[in-house]
């Protein structure tokens, strides 16, 4: 039986490996408080401020540095709001690039893994 190509003379079976299973994409988090902060970011954009309290850590750049280093694409806005001196200032709000898929199953596995 002869293999059907497509238009550019590739063999469809290639064309097509996306039909094979493969394992859901997923990055490491290998911490609570990495857990806390994309499942945060997961929701929204959120300040530096909330996260904070959320993720329950006062260096939350650190985590974030930490987790870019794994893969994780967040990105940080600098966003302006006044101080309480009344001055104009910029700062930081953190949302996520990864795409939501894999952060929820990121999530999962390292729930899962507890």
């Amino acid at each position: 039986m002869e293999a059907t190509t497509d238009q550019n003379s590739r063999p469809l079976n290639d064309v097509q490996g996306h039909c094979k299973a493969t394992q859901p994409q997923r990055l490491p988090i290998n911490s609570p408080r990495q857990y806390r902060l994309i499942l945060a970011i997961l929701e929204g954009a959120k300040s530096t401020r909330d996260l904070i309290q959320i993720v329950g850590a006062n260096n939350v750049p650190d985590v974030v540095m930490n987790l870019r280093g794994s893969g994780w694409q967040i990105h940080c806005d600098r966003v302006p709001v006044f101080d309480r001196d009344g001055n104009k200032v910029a700062a930081g709000q953190y949302r996520l690039i990864t795409d939501q898929e894999t952060a929820k199953n990121s999530l999962k596995a390292y729930k899962g893994a507890k």
